[in-house]
C-alpha cells in the first residue's frame, strides 16, 4: 500500500484538499453531520432470507466473507486468554490490509483498463476520455476510510481496548492505520494520543498523511467533538495539514497557528449560529 502511485496533483490542489477538510471540521452543523451520516450505510442491516442465492464468482468473495465472520466471531469471544485474542488481532489486521490493498490494485488496474473482470463476467467501462485527477485521487485515499468503517462495524468493540493499544500486533503500516481507526472510532481513552502517534509514524508517507485526514473528517462527522476534545483535535488536524503541504520550521509553525486558529474561529461562529 505504501508503494504505490497516485494520480499526481498540483501544488494548490494539494491546498484545496486540506481547505476542504478545514471547513469540515467546523462548519458541519450538528443537522449536516447527520446528513452525511444518512448517506453512510447503516451500522446494521435488516437480514432477510432470499428465495433465490446469487452465484458467487471467483474465490475473492469468499475470502471476504470469510474474513468478516473471523472478525465478527474475535469481538464475541470473550473468554480465551489475552494473548490468543493478541494473535486472532494481529491476524485479522494484516487480512483487511491485504483487502485494501487488493481493492487499491482493482481500482489502478480499472482506471487503466477500463474494464473490470469478475470471473466469466467482463465489463467495459465507459469512462471520459480524460479522467480528473483529483476525484481519482480522493477517490483512491477514500478506499483505506472505508475499509476501516467496515472493520468497525465487523470488530468495534470496547472489550478489545487493550489489544487495540498494543503496538506490537501491526506488522505494517497499513495494519497500524486500521487498528488506530477502530480505536479512534470507538473513542477510547486517548484517543487522540493514539491519532498523533499514528501521524508520527506515517511522517514519511504522504498518502497516510492524507488518509488520516481524511479518516478524522470521517469522525468528526459522524460522532462530533466534545468540547475537551476540540483544541487537541484541530491542532492535531493542523499539524498533519502543514506535513501535507511539506512545510518546515518557522513556515511549518505559522501554518499550524494559522490552521488552528481559523479551525477554532469557524468554531466559535458555528456556536453563535447555533445559539441564534
Amino acid at each position: 500500500m505504501e508503494t504505490l502511485s497516485v494520480p499526481a496533483v498540483k501544488k494548490t490542489d494539494v491546498e484545496e484538499f486540506t481547505s476542504s477538510i478545514e471547513k469540515q471540521l467546523t462548519s458541519a452543523s450538528p443537522a449536516e453531520r447527520d446528513e452525511a451520516v444518512s448517506l453512510q450505510a447503516p451500522d446494521s442491516e435488516d437480514v432477510k432470507p432470499q428465495a433465490h442465492r446469487s452465484e458467487v464468482v471467483g474465490t475473492l468473495p469468499g475470502w471476504v466473507l470469510s474474513l468478516r465472520a473471523y472478525t465478527v466471531a474475535l469481538k464475541n469471544l470473550e473468554n480465551i486468554p489475552r494473548e490468543k485474542k493478541e494473535q486472532h488481532l494481529s491476524r485479522i489486521l494484516a487480512g483487511w490490509s491485504k483487502l485494501i490493498l487488493y481493492a487499491c490494485i482493482v481500482f489502478k488496474n480499472v482506471i487503466e483498463k477500463r474494464r473490470l473482470q469478475i470471473g466469466d463476467l467482463n465489463l467495459e467501462l465507459d469512462f471520459p476520455a480524460k479522467l480528473d485527477a483529483r476525484f481519482l485521487r480522493m477517490f483512491f485515499l477514500m478506499i483505506p476510510v472505508y475499509t476501516s468503517d467496515v472493520m468497525r462495524r465487523d470488530l468495534g468493540s470496547q472489550k478489545l481496548s487493550l489489544q487495540l493499544k498494543n503496538d506490537g500486533l501491526a506488522k505494517s503500516l497499513s495494519d497500524q492505520f486500521l487498528q488506530t481507526s477502530v480505536y479512534a472510532d470507538l473513542k477510547l481513552p486517548e484517543y487522540i494520543n493514539r491519532l498523533k502517534a499514528f501521524q508520527k509514524k506515517s511522517s514519511g508517507s504522504h498518502i497516510f498523511l492524507e488518509i488520516l485526514l481524511l479518516k478524522m473528517r470521517e469522525i468528526f462527522l459522524r460522532l462530533g467533538l466534545q468540547d475537551n476534545e476540540q483544541l487537541p483535535f484541530l491542532a492535531l488536524a493542523a499539524e498533519i495539514s502543514a506535513d501535507i503541504k511539506g512545510l518546515e520550521g518557522e513556515e511549518r509553525t505559522q501554518e499550524i497557528h494559522r490552521y488552528t486558529n481559523e479551525l477554532r474561529r469557524l468554531g466559535h461562529v458555528n456556536k453563535l449560529r447555533d445559539m441564534q
